[in-house]
C-alpha cells in the first residue's frame, strides 16, 4: 500500500470548511496523512483543538518558496490555493510521500477513492491523475456556456483535485508545476484567467503516463452539475449516474460559482440537501478564534488595505515585483511609498470585488 499524504491549503478565516474535508477524508481513507497548509504567517495562536482532524499542520512560509511575500502579495485568499499547494506536493514528494493527493479545502469526500485500473489509488502506475471539468457533453446552452466554454476559458481540469506520485515523471511534474506557478505573470497575457489551471492544460502535452479520471463520482461541482445527477439511496449512500459520490466541490457562498449552481441544479432536491449538510457541519467545525482572525496578507504593514486593483497592479507590472523585495512594508523607499506619489488613486475603499 503507497504512503499516502493528503493535502488542502487554505487561510484561517477557512478553517471550518477545511476541518470538515479532514474529517471526511479521514473516514474514507484511515490510513491516510492529512496535512493542512495554512496561508497566514506563522505564529497565530487558536486553541488545541482548532486542527485536530489533522496529523500535521505547515504554513505555507515554512516551505521555503523563493520571494514569498512579493510573489503572495499578487494574489487574494482562494487565488493563493493552487500554487501553494504546488509547493507543498513538491516539498512532500522530497520529504518521503508516496502518494500526494491533493483537494480544494471546499471540498469533500463521501466514498473511497477507490478507482478502477489503471487509475487505482493504490496500485495505478500513471505519475498524475488529472479530473476533467467536464467527462460528458452538456445538452442545453446554458450548460455548455458553464461547462465546456468555461473550461475552455479558464482550465479543462479540475484546480480542487490532483493526485502526483513518486516516480520519475510524477517529480518531474511536480517541479515543473511548482516552477511556473511561483513565476508571477500578468492576467492580461491569460485575458484575466488564473495561471494554474491553464498550466494543468498543458501537462498532458508536456509529460507521459498522465491519466484523466473519468469517474462521474469525482470532481462534482458548479461546472458540471448539470450533466451528473445526485440521488440519495435508501441505506443513505449518495450517488452521481449510478456510481458511488466520491468527491464535491461545494462553490463559496455568495460567489459566481454558487449562482451556477442553482442555476444548472435543475431544483435537484438531493444536491440541495447535500449542500444544507455541508452549511451545518462548517457551522458546527467553526473556530470562532480562527474565523475572527483578519488574512495575514490583507494589509500593508501600517493596517491599509491591500486592495484589489492594487494586487492587479502588482501582478502586471514586472518591474514593480523586480525592484521591491517586501510590498507589504510601509515608509520611505517601499512600494508603498511608490503608490502614494505616483498611483494615489489606488487607494481608498475596496469597491471593485476580489482581485
Amino acid at each position: 500500500m503507497r504512503r499516502t499524504l493528503c493535502l488542502t491549503t487554505f487561510d484561517l478565516a477557512d478553517l471550518a470548511p477545511a476541518r470538515v474535508l479532514a474529517e471526511t477524508v479521514k473516514a474514507a481513507h484511515p490510513d491516510w496523512t492529512m496535512q493542512a497548509v495554512v496561508i497566514e504567517e506563522p505564529g497565530w495562536t487558536l486553541p488545541d483543538h482548532a486542527f485536530t482532524p489533522f496529523d500535521c499542520v505547515i504554513p505555507a512560509a515554512d516551505l521555503a518558496p523563493p520571494r514569498f511575500r512579493p510573489w503572495i502579495f499578487g494574489r487574494d485568499r482562494t487565488s493563493a490555493r493552487l500554487p501553494v499547494a504546488a509547493r507543498a506536493i513538491r516539498h512532500a514528494l522530497a520529504a518521503g510521500a508516496e502518494q500526494v493527493v491533493y483537494l480544494d479545502a471546499d471540498s469533500a469526500v463521501f466514498h473511497p477513492f477507490d478507482f478502477d485500473a489503471p487509475f487505482d489509488l493504490e496500485t495505478g502506475d500513471a505519475p498524475v491523475l488529472l479530473a476533467p471539468q467536464q467527462i460528458s457533453p452538456s445538452a442545453t446552452l446554458p450548460a455548455y456556456r458553464d461547462g465546456e466554454a468555461a473550461a475552455m476559458r479558464l482550465g479543462i481540469f479540475s484546480p480542487g483535485f490532483l493526485v502526483v506520485r513518486d516516480i520519475p515523471e510524477g517529480r518531474a511534474f511536480a517541479d515543473w508545476f511548482d516552477t511556473r506557478a511561483l513565476r508571477p505573470i500578468a492576467d492580461g497575457r491569460l485575458a484575466g484567467a488564473q495561471v494554474e489551471p491553464l498550466l494543468c492544460n498543458l501537462a498532458p502535452a508536456l509529460f507521459a503516463g498522465l491519466r484523466l479520471v473519468r469517474d462521474p463520482g469525482i470532481n462534482v461541482g458548479s461546472t458540471n452539475i448539470a450533466g451528473r445527477q445526485l440521488r440519495i439511496e435508501t441505506d443513505g449512500r449518495i450517488t452521481v449516474n449510478g456510481t458511488p459520490l466520491r468527491h464535491f466541490q461545494f462553490p463559496r457562498a455568495g460567489s459566481p460559482a454558487e449562482t451556477v449552481m442553482e442555476r444548472n441544479g435543475r431544483g435537484d432536491i438531493a444536491l440541495y440537501e447535500l449542500a444544507a449538510w455541508h452549511k451545518r457541519q462548517t457551522a458546527r467545525a467553526l473556530v470562532p478564534e480562527a474565523a475572527r482572525q483578519r488574512w495575514s496578507f490583507a494589509c500593508f504593514a501600517d493596517g491599509s488595505m491591500v486592495t484589489p486593483p492594487i494586487r492587479r497592479l502588482w501582478r502586471e507590472r514586472d518591474d514593480l515585483y523586480a525592484a521591491f523585495e517586501d510590498p507589504f512594508a510601509t515608509g520611505p523607499d517601499t512600494f508603498h511609498a511608490w503608490l502614494g506619489r505616483e498611483r494615489p488613486d489606488l487607494s481608498g475603499p475596496d469597491l471593485s470585488g476580489p482581485a
